[in-house]
């Protein structure tokens, strides 16, 4: 009986603990994201305190959120930002949770952000395919997915 017992409570302990990995997981990916959409900002010169609402709203329509966790998660994210020294634990996250889908995806987010807060200069340009070839997105969608911003945004 107490063997029973004993292997119910580490069943249900194993699962709670591997929502709680799921939930972490989750949560540690959505801010990765926000990280690279927030750090796309910093490439400007000349950066606007209107660039932190069409970040906010990227975020509450790239992971439906509520309004007030997508300006938690772009808070989180500056914050994130200040100590970084590298891009690459961010984008090696996503590269490895993130299915090819996913990674167009996110493209296709950063260009919709560089394309609303101003026309594209060389240095988001750069940084957009320094992401792109670190999450293996191929060339061809990276400029795709450019196109599409361009006609949605100018």
């Amino acid at each position: 009986m107490s063997k029973s017992i004993i292997e119910f409570f580490e069943k249900h302990l194993k699962v709670k603990s591997s929502a709680q990995e799921a939930e972490e997981n989750k949560n540690a990916i959505q801010l990765a994201a926000a990280i690279v959409m927030f750090e796309l900002t910093q490439a400007r010169t000349d950066c606007d305190p209107k660039d932190r609402e069409i970040i906010i709203e990227e975020l509450f329509s790239y992971f439906h959120l509520t309004k007030e966790a997508a300006a938690i998660l772009e808070s989180k994210a500056e914050q994130a930002d200040e100590k970084l020294t590298s891009l690459f634990p961010y984008t090696h996250l996503l590269k490895e949770n993130y299915d090819d889908q996913s990674k167009q995806h996110l493209i296709q987010a950063l260009w919709d952000i560089a394309y609303q807060i101003d026309i594209v200069d060389k240095y988001e340009e750069a940084y957009l395919h320094k992401i792109a070839n670190l999450l293996l997105v191929p060339h061809s969608q990276l400029i795709h997915s450019k196109q599409i911003a361009e006609q949605k945004y100018t």
